[in-house]
């Protein structure tokens, strides 16, 4: 028994056929005492043979399995495993073929879910799923021939596919959502319990702050990540001046919306890269702003307007280089204004370039008087 509990505490990991097959045996040795201990699953890969997915299926649906925490790697290809056709362009895409769709779908004790490479079965299988979930963990997939026929607008909103999970979800992390292109910015399904959101952004997610402010009223700690942008990508939006003007117009009517409707109210910490917090337009209060990646000279204005909006008390940020407080800088004349007088901790990270030597960080205090405070 003290054996079983130490190899099945931390979960298991199962991405073979083999495996899958071997740990069905093991644990219908000793039911009454192995299934008490054993409260994760995770599957990866897919691809299983008939008999590995016979087992997963008896597995799923034993009497005694109680786990509270299930992870799916490859979840269109888990779900998929025993699909005897191979997608094409006319396929009938639904999941009523899918063997081992509704032993998941069938699950009621899962507390923590979490799905990447997410595709049509997956995301059937969110909206499907009956536990109320408390955290949830998406990465969504390539876009492909099954996601172009799902014509579904809501298929990356999150506030769409977890409604099931409205009462009880707490911490919310994903990579990308959006929201529709069309349809109302306010959404009926509120998530009073969420405090957590880490999440990456499509474009047009970025124009609707306020659906989020209002179906996540409590959220305390918002986490943004950017997407993997194409090399060159900084440089792209230095020399466009219509990506920045693209920047203000989906700032501004963030800013209205919330302005009008409401944001939110208990916001505590901010984090992400700055011409995307930029963008969102908050007018809201935050306790702490952590800026992810380097404030550089042409960013910096985003910074100033994002210490306006927000009030920080507590500030984190990297600074490309001493340049960045010369005389006259941005930077240098935003740290003696008023704006800053609002922050009480400051954390900076200064990077200097290999050509400026060893640049005097005294210097650089004695021009920055926000400093000496």
């Amino acid at each position: 028994p003290q054996s079983s509990r130490l190899l099945l505490r931390n979960g298991v990991l199962l991405r073979s056929s083999r495996a899958i097959e071997s740990f069905l045996l093991f644990m219908l040795a000793d039911p009454a005492t192995r299934f008490k201990h054993l409260h994760a699953l995770t599957f990866e890969r897919g691809g299983f043979s008939e008999e590995a997915v016979d087992a997963i299926k008896n597995l799923l649906a034993h009497p005694l399995l109680n786990i509270d925490t299930l992870v799916l790697h490859d979840s269109e290809a888990v779900l998929s495993s025993g699909v005897s056709f191979v997608e094409g362009p006319n396929d009938d895409w639904s999941c009523a073929g899918t063997p081992l769709f509704e032993p998941f779908a069938g699950l009621t004790t899962i507390r923590h879910l979490t799905v990447d490479e997410l595709g049509v079965r997956a995301s059937t299988y969110l909206k499907m799923l009956p536990s109320a979930l408390i955290s949830v963990s998406i990465k969504f997939g390539s876009a492909g021939p099954s996601w172009n026929r799902l014509m579904d607008t809501n298929a990356y909103n999150p506030i769409v596919i977890l409604a099931h999970s409205a009462g009880t979800l707490e911490v919310l992390k994903g990579l990308p959502f959006s929201l529709p292109l069309l349809g109302s910015t306010i959404y009926k399904t509120i998530y009073p319990r969420v405090r957590m959101i880490e999440g990456g952004l499509l474009e047009d997610w970025m124009r609707g702050v306020v659906a989020y402010a209002h179906a996540y009223p409590n959220l305390e700690h918002f986490s943004l990540i950017e997407p993997e942008r194409p090399r060159g990508w900084d440089e792209y939006l230095r020399m466009h001046t219509f990506i920045r003007a693209d920047l203000e117009r989906r700032r501004r009517r963030n800013r209205e919306d919330q302005i009008t409707y409401g944001s939110w109210k208990s916001l505590q910490i901010l984090e992400g890269e700055i011409s995307a917090v930029y963008v969102l337009g908050l007018a809201c209060k935050v306790s702490e702003l952590r800026v992810v990646g380097v404030v550089e000279e042409d960013t910096a204005h985003y910074l100033e307007v994002v210490l306006s909006d927000v009030q920080p008390e507590t500030l984190s940020l990297t600074v490309d280089g001493g340049s960045m407080f010369d005389e006259g800088s941005t930077l240098s004349l935003l740290l003696t204004t008023p704006i800053v007088k609002c922050i009480t901790s400051l954390e900076m990270e200064v990077r200097f370039a290999e050509a400026e030597g060893t640049s005097d960080m005294e210097q650089i205090t004695v021009r920055t008087p926000c400093f000496a405070t």
